[in-house]
C-alpha cells in the first residue's frame, strides 16, 4: 500500500543588519528538517528517498513584516496530488524561526521527491498566519497569501540543488492603491532610463535558479550575479570593480571615494536584466589592495545604454555613486555568517542586487537599493 505522510519542516533564519555591505539573513546551523516520505510499503528497506535541496531569497520589497523584522515574510509549503491540486496538510516552514526578513537568505532544505507530484510555497504577511498556514490556501476565508506558485518536479530534480528567489512588487504596497503595483519605475535620479511606469511583469513572482556548489580550482574563487531591482527594467547593470575605490569616512555606508580616479574599472558582468542570476564564473580572488589599511577596492553598479560599459567611478552621477567596499577590516562577529567582505580563494559567492531605486525617507532606508555578498558554500563548523 502506497503510504504519504507529512512531517514538519524547519528554515533556521536569524535577521541581519540593514546596510549596503551587510543586509541579508544568516544561515546558521542546518536543523535536522523531516522529510515527506512518499515510499512504497514493501516490508523492505529500500534505502533513502530521493530529495532535492531548496533555499528561499526574499527580494520582494514593500511588505510590513514584524515590528522585529520590518519587510518579513512568513513561509507556507503543501504537497499537491497531480492535476487537481488537492492540498495535503501544511508545512510552516518559518514558524518555528520566525519570518524571513527582506533581503533574507534561508539555509537550504531537504524535500523528498514526490513525482509526479508538486510542491506549492505560499509567501504571507507574518500577522495574517501567526496561528499556522491554512489547510488550503485557495479555501474560503483562508488568509490571501502575497505569492502564490508550484515548484513542479522538472524544476527540482533528484539531487537537484536550488534558489528559488522571491521577487518583483506587490500590488497595494509602497503607497500604491489596492489592486495597482507601486509606481515606482520612474525615479528621478539622472540618467534615468526606467519603465514610465510598472508593467504586469515586475508583478512579485518566484524565480528557480539551479546552484552549483562544486569548489572552484586551486587559487580561484566562483562568483554569479543576481540582479533583482525590479525598477530598472527594462535597463540591464553592469558589475563592476575598481581596485582603487575605498570607503568614504565622511560618508553613509555605501558611498566610496577614488584614491586614482584615472584607473579603469573591470566588468564582472555585463547587461544583466532584472530577474537574472548569472552562471557562475570562476576568477582570480578580489581582496583588499590596500590590506594594511583596512580597505581597497570596491564593487558598483552601471545601468547598460548603449554599449557605456564599466565607466570610472567619478565619471557617474554623483546619485548613482553608490558602492559595496572589500575591507579587511570587518565586524566580529560579522553581521552575518553567510556575508562576506571580500571574495577570497575557494569560495562560491553570489553577489545580490536588491530593493528599489529612487525612494526616499522610511522606505529609501527599509527597501532601497543595496548589494551583498553571499557565501554560498559557507559551513558553520
Amino acid at each position: 500500500m502506497r503510504r504519504l505522510f507529512l512531517s514538519s519542516l524547519l528554515l533556521l533564519a536569524a535577521c541581519d543588519g540593514g546596510d549596503d555591505a551587510d543586509a541579508g539573513l544568516d544561515a546558521g546551523p542546518r536543523p535536522d528538517a523531516g522529510l515527506y516520505d512518499a515510499g512504497v510499503d514493501a516490508g523492505l528497506d529500500a534505502g533513502p528517498e530521493p530529495t532535492f535541496r531548496v533555499r528561499l531569497v526574499h527580494d520582494v520589497p514593500g511588505m510590513t513584516g514584524t515590528e522585529e523584522a520590518p519587510g518579513s515574510a512568513h513561509v507556507c509549503a503543501w504537497l499537491y496530488n497531480g492535476e487537481r491540486r488537492v492540498p495535503l496538510p501544511p508545512n510552516f516552514l518559518t514558524r518555528s524561526t520566525g519570518p524571513i526578513p527582506f533581503r533574507g537568505v534561508s539555509p537550504y532544505v531537504p524535500f523528498a521527491v514526490v513525482d509526479p507530484l508538486a510542491y506549492r510555497l505560499g509567501v504571507y504577511e507574518p500577522t495574517d498566519v501567526a496561528e499556522g498556514c491554512p489547510e488550503d490556501p485557495l479555501a474560503s476565508g483562508a488568509p490571501s497569501p502575497v505569492l502564490l506558485e508550484d515548484l513542479e518536479a522538472d524544476q527540482v530534480p533528484a539531487d537537484s540543488v536550488s534558489s528559488v528567489v522571491l521577487t518583483g512588487l506587490l500590488e497595494g504596497t509602497l503607497g500604491a492603491d489596492g489592486g495597482a503595483l507601486p509606481s515606482v519605475c520612474d525615479p528621478t535620479p539622472d540618467p534615468a532610463p526606467f519603465d514610465e511606469a510598472c508593467p504586469g511583469g515586475l508583478a512579485a513572482r518566484m524565480i528557480v535558479v539551479s546552484d552549483d556548489p562544486s569548489e572552484p580550482a586551486e587559487g580561484m574563487a566562483k562568483l554569479r550575479f543576481a540582479q533583482q531591482i525590479p525598477n530598472i527594467a527594462p535597463v540591464g547593470f553592469n558589475l563592476c570593480y575598481e581596485p582603487s575605490l575605498a570607503p568614504d569616512p565622511e560618508g553613509p555606508p555605501g558611498t566610496c571615494i577614488d584614491t586614482v580616479p584615472d584607473d579603469t574599472p573591470s566588468t564582472l558582468f555585463a547587461d544583466v536584466g532584472y530577474g537574472e542570476v548569472t552562471a557562475y564564473a570562476e576568477r582570480a580572488p578580489i581582496t583588499p589592495t590596500v590590506p594594511s589599511m583596512g580597505f581597497g577596492g570596491a564593487f558598483f553598479l552601471v545601468p547598460e545604454t548603449g554599449g557605456v560599459g564599466c565607466p570610472p567611478f567619478t565619471a557617474l552621477p554623483e546619485s548613482s555613486q553608490r558602492c559595496l567596499p572589500v575591507l579587511a577590516a570587518f565586524p566580529t562577529p560579522p553581521p552575518s555568517d553567510n556575508i562576506r567582505p571580500q571574495l577570497e580563494a575557494g569560495q562560491v559567492t553570489t553577489l545580490f542586487a536588491t530593493g528599489l531605486l529612487g525612494l526616499a525617507g522610511d522606505d529609501a532606508e527599509a527597501f532601497g537599493s543595496s548589494l551583498f555578498l553571499w557565501q554560498d558554500d559557507y559551513v558553520a563548523e
